[in-house]
């Protein structure tokens, strides 16, 4: 796939957000994707990428497909089949190649609560290692177990990837910026009692930065408490670029690019 840079234009208008991160498979959203899509033009979201946490998720949401709708494939670490090494490279190889599967994920470890971290080493290690081989950015999922997750991914040399609904510390944050990575916000940064996430956005540079819904979870203000939605990345994207008194179109621009980059995809005008 060719990175088209419609995105870079002297005039920055009309602004144009793109969803890094969402779940088009999950309710109320899959109930009514239509309505989604359309909601994502009304808010100037012209694109999104759907993202796998379990064994046959694509299976549905493939059936979405559009030029500006891309897909990740992967297992969540918290996934009861995180340890079943032969399901997870099926998965993998079945969906590899597909027209818009542009990368791995989400997966990555979690030790929140006392979650068993070793049991997902392995689970983590063979996402890595096809993303790795075939030089597709990972989408990082990474809770209470920042070290075991850099020291993982350094085996694998020159390995890009997100760092997604980014709320870990500063350092991480520093180690992943140093891996060559981007860092992507959630509608959390909206909310009031998240002003280390707000400081670490205003610390990324510009072009290592993302936006996302990770919808249907984490709406932002001002519809906290609601199911989330791909349309809503236009708040977050608005959020921030106020936090780094950036105009909102040439952030939606940055950001976009950012997006079309790593992923090595054409971003065009979403088509509903």
């Amino acid at each position: 796939m060719i990175c088209s840079m419609n995105f870079v234009n002297k005039t920055i208008d009309p602004i144009k957000w793109i969803d890094s991160h969402c779940h088009l498979d999950y309710e109320p959203m899959s109930n009514d994707i239509e309505k989604v899509f359309q909601n994502m033009k009304t808010h100037q979201v012209v694109g999104a990428m759907s993202i796998s946490t379990t064994i046959g998720t694509l299976d549905k949401t493939y059936s979405y497909l559009r030029d500006n709708l891309w897909f990740a494939v992967g297992v969540h670490p918290l996934d009861e089949r995180i340890e079943d090494i032969q399901e997870i490279e099926s998965y993998l190889s079945e969906w590899i190649g597909r027209k818009n599967v542009v990368s791995i994920g989400e997966c990555g470890l979690d030790g929140f609560k006392g979650s068993n971290l070793k049991k997902q080493f392995a689970g983590f290690d063979i996402q890595l290692a096809y993303a790795h081989k075939h030089k597709l950015p990972l989408v990082l999922h990474m809770r209470d177990a920042e070290d075991d997750a850099i020291a993982m991914i350094k085996k694998y040399d020159g390995i890009k990837g997100i760092a997604h609904c980014y709320t870990g510390s500063m350092e991480f944050a520093k180690k992943v910026l140093d891996l060559g990575w981007m860092i992507s916000f959630s509608g959390i940064i909206t909310f009031k009692n998240a002003n280390q996430v707000r400081e670490i956005a205003q610390f990324v540079p510009l072009d290592r930065i993302l936006i996302e819904t990770d919808a249907p979870y984490l709406a932002p203000a001002p519809h906290r408490g609601k199911s989330n939605e791909p349309a809503f990345v236009s708040y977050v994207g608005k959020y921030i670029a106020q936090l780094k008194n950036i105009d909102e179109a040439e952030f939606a621009q940055i950001t976009g690019n950012n997006f079309c980059k790593l992923m090595n995809v054409k971003c065009e005008s979403f088509d509903g």
